[in-house]
């Protein structure tokens, strides 16, 4: 008598392996493709970006090999089929109910597939499964690998918030700012400066292990004395800033510098500015005050207020 036909077999329908290794094809290529596609706009913060698609391209790679081994009828394949395609399935499960908490609806379509390949009948027995003893190691890596990579949406915020082992805390930025002349240097008593040099000095207690991105600086004043409606200092010409740091706009009332994180590093830094004082600023007491705001990892802004993971504040008078 020959061997006893399996479950797929004997029913004439193709087989698990036959449908997982489909659907983990799928699957893996699908992923990558949307990493290929869509990779660059996941996050203007380049180490967010990173972490985001690390999880899901180390998952799309596993599940092609696993495909590969499945089509070759390796051992460890068909030891890892049933377990990938049940995380393959859970993520989905996740990510639906997730869209549904955030109001939308997201269906992806590795979990619709490898929910069809469960539901076929495995064509291996568990003997053959077994594989040899380097199957039999490489099995529970490759299961293990696409679990993290399952959890990764869970792992992603957990590292990539500030404070974490990728982005420095606030607490790591130290800011002074400098506005001069101030009290005594401006001359005659009572007599406004005739030029105001503010300098923003900073300093980091650590770095990150991926430098990339852009921070920015925006500085703000605003001009007060006894008058009604006294005149505000303005901005004076650009001023050669140090390597890495460049003017982005400038108005009136503020001016906002970019710092280039992969030419700068997270070395200490500075930002210069000149205002001067207008000819219809009257003597007699009074005071600039300058607010400076450094965000990191620069996500854009809303009207004079940086965006950032974070951002770090400091304010100055400048009285006479």
């Amino acid at each position: 008598m020959g061997p006893e036909p399996s479950t797929a077999q004997a029913t004439g329908r193709p087989s698990r392996e036959y449908r997982a290794t489909t659907a983990l094809l799928l699957t893996g290529l699908f992923t990558l493709l949307v990493a290929l596609l869509y990779g660059r706009t996941i996050s203007p913060v380049p180490v967010i970006g990173l972490m985001t698609l690390a999880g899901p391209v180390i998952g799309a790679f596993v599940e092609l090999f696993v495909a590969v081994g499945l089509g070759w009828r390796r051992g460890w394949a068909s030891a890892v089929m049933t377990p990938a395609l049940q995380i393959v399935s859970l993520s989905g499960v996740l990510t639906f109910l997730g869209s549904l908490a955030g109001g939308g609806i997201n269906s992806p379509p590795g979990a619709i597939l490898a929910v069809w390949a469960r539901r076929a009948a495995p064509r291996a027995t568990p003997r053959s499964a077994t594989g040899r003893p380097v199957g039999r190691v490489l099995a529970p890596i490759l299961v293990a690998t696409l679990a993290v990579a399952a959890a990764w949406p869970f792992i992603v915020p957990a590292t990539t918030q500030g404070g974490g082992p990728l982005i420095a805390a606030g607490s790591d930025l130290h800011l002074e700012l400098a506005a001069t002349p101030c009290v005594g240097e401006a001359g005659v008593a009572d007599d406004p400066p005739e030029a105001i040099d503010v300098v923003l000095r900073w300093s980091w207690a650590r770095a990150e292990p991926v430098r990339a991105g852009t921070d920015a600086v925006v500085l703000s004043w605003a001009t007060m004395s006894g008058a009604q409606d006294p005149a505000d200092y303005y901005l004076d010409q650009p001023i050669l800033q140090p390597p890495g740091i460049t003017e982005e706009d400038r108005s009136g009332q503020f001016a906002i510098y970019r710092s280039d994180v992969a030419v700068r590093g997270f070395e200490p830094g500075s930002v210069t500015i000149r205002l001067r004082r207008p000819h219809e600023l009257a003597s007699g007491p009074g005071l600039v005050q300058v607010a400076a705001t450094y965000a990191h990892h620069y996500l854009g802004q809303v009207q004079t207020t940086p965006q950032g993971v974070w951002t770090r504040a400091e304010v100055v008078n400048c009285d006479w």
